[in-house]
């Protein structure tokens, strides 16, 4: 619990109203498109003791999350920092399904066709009829389901830790960590089509390859341009890199080596990028132009806590002469 009350900013993420929602430990944090302060839900009230994985929502304003509290152990944990698919996939306890909830009411309940849990990070997407779309990190696989949760199509190949998907038309575009690449998967009536009608963006480009920042873990599309996340090779300080709709480097944020970014969202004309360790949102123009950071006063009071609580856990571990241990990062 101490080192959960330590984690920074992660994901961000709007909904189809054109709220802006901001993960920061057990706290989602919703503004206005305008950037200012409309709510903040405890996760816990939703039934998500950690949060795994990715969150979406519906076009009524549902969210879609993770419920439960089982999550990796240290090994698995390991395996995740070092992009290592498991020989047996982590299965979750049976609370620890997809579940919808109303943040109205608060009300919550299990995804009705899809039972498989979840114990280890996966992305998820729903688009504007609300299919749902998850790219399972641990297990490789993409599904696509039906507003209910009923499967539609599932690949379960052609993947290596496929993290943040989006549906751009007719395809599904994700991030495939291990393979340096957004996948194109195009979608014919309610099918994937066959893997060797995807095509594929190379991101470890030479600019990329310089810093080691080749692993693709976000993206958005801005413009006619794809932002694209990649981490150094602890998934951790890494950068934004701009591509054309072909493939071709566009240029990147150049974000300072301290700067730890988990995730990016557009609002309203601009990209905002989550600094985890920082304890910061950054803004950038829609030409990759740094703006400095969002300031939100009810996240930035948060954000001061969690700041006091990093520096009372460090004088503490002083104190004992242990070793300060990394705090996770289950998303």
């Amino acid at each position: 619990a101490a080192e959960t009350a330590q984690q920074g900013p992660s994901l961000l993420r709007v909904n189809q109203q054109g709220d802006f929602f901001v993960v920061f430990n057990e706290k989602l944090f919703r503004l206005y498109g305008d950037g200012t302060h409309a709510n903040t839900y405890d996760l816990q009230d939703l039934g998500s003791g950690e949060l795994i994985g990715g969150i979406a929502f519906f076009r009524n304003g549902d969210l879609l999350l993770r419920s439960g509290d089982s999550t990796p152990n240290w090994y698995e944990q390991l395996l995740i920092q070092l992009r290592v698919r498991q020989p047996e996939q982590p299965t979750g306890a049976a609370g620890d399904r997809l579940t919808r909830c109303n943040l109205e009411s608060l009300a919550c309940a299990p995804l009705k066709g899809f039972e498989q849990t979840f114990k280890r990070t996966f992305r998820v997407d729903i688009d504007a009829n609300d299919n749902i779309f998850i790219a399972d990190t641990g297990r490789e696989a993409l599904h696509w389901l039906d507003p209910d949760g009923y499967r539609l199509s599932e690949v379960s190949s052609g993947f290596r830790l496929p993290n943040q998907l989006v549906r751009d038309g007719d395809r599904i575009v994700v991030t495939n960590t291990n393979r340096k690449a957004l996948t194109f998967v195009p979608m014919k009536g309610r099918r994937f089509v066959p893997m060797q009608e995807w095509s594929h963006l190379k991101v470890d480009v030479p600019e990329a390859k310089k810093t080691g920042q080749v692993w693709p873990m976000d993206l958005i599309k801005v413009g006619s341009e794809w932002w694209v996340l990649s981490q150094r090779h602890n998934m951790m300080n890494g950068d934004v890199f701009r591509f054309s709709e072909d493939g071709g480097y566009q240029g990147q944020l150049h974000l300072p080596d301290e700067v730890d970014p988990l995730g990016l969202a557009m609002l309203g004309e601009e990209v905002v990028v989550t600094d985890y360790a920082g304890l910061r949102l950054l803004r950038f123009s829609e030409q990759g132009e740094a703006r400095g950071e969002l300031i939100v006063p009810e996240i930035a009071n948060y954000a001061n806590s969690v700041r006091a609580a990093r520096a009372h856990y460090a004088r503490t571990v002083s104190y004992t002469h242990l070793t300060l241990p990394t705090i996770p990062r289950w998303c």
